[in-house]
């Protein structure tokens, strides 16, 4: 009889208990009685224009970046997963940044067209993807802050839709935030 040393049968863990559906019409917890149906709609805009704003106010420097839209929609539809949780956030972006732009000056792309300038891939730029996501992924695997948006946020760069500058990345490190005229 498999079990424990001591003959006795092991013990099994305890079963999961079911996790309600959630629907647009389960009660926010708070405020009380709104539907998340209408409660993540509207945090969900009202974080992009809180976003948007501050880089208007910034000197016009970018803050609203495509990969900006999942995590934005993870935070308002599941805030309870830990890629949703803040040290995810920000240590998955802040991975993906670093990733790609290391992909990027390694292989000298800095000043390249993008591949949406070109219309179509080139063999460095498949190389910088592969190396960002490979560096994004280890990255956020061993910080322990997977965040799934932030493979975007090293796409973007990787395949030159933000250009990675020293100046833009001095930027990156001291504001946070990307300058419009670093952008392809």
């Amino acid at each position: 009889m498999a079990g424990t040393p001591g003959g006795r049968p092991a013990q099994l863990p305890e079963p999961i208990p079911p996790i309600a559906k959630k629907t647009a019409w389960t009660l926010h917890p708070w405020p009380r009685r709104l539907p998340d149906g209408i409660w993540a709609p509207l945090v969900a805009g009202s974080l992009m224009l809180m976003v948007g704003g501050l880089g208007l106010l910034a000197d016009n420097s970018l803050f609203l970046l495509p990969s900006l839209g999942p995590t934005i929609y993870l935070q308002t539809e599941d805030p309870g997963q830990p890629s949703s949780q803040i040290k995810n956030v920000i240590g998955g972006h802040f991975i993906g940044i670093l990733a790609g732009y290391l992909a990027v000056f390694a292989l000298g792309l800095a000043s390249e067209p993008s591949v949406f300038e070109l219309g179509r891939p080139t063999t460095a730029r498949v190389l910088a993807a592969v190396i960002a996501m490979v560096l994004t992924e280890g990255g956020v695997l061993l910080a322990d802050v997977s965040h799934p948006p932030a493979a975007a946020t090293t796409l973007l760069i990787a395949l030159g839709t933000i250009r990675p500058t020293w100046r833009s990345a001095a930027s990156l490190e001291h504001r946070s935030s990307i300058r419009t005229d670093d952008v392809a």
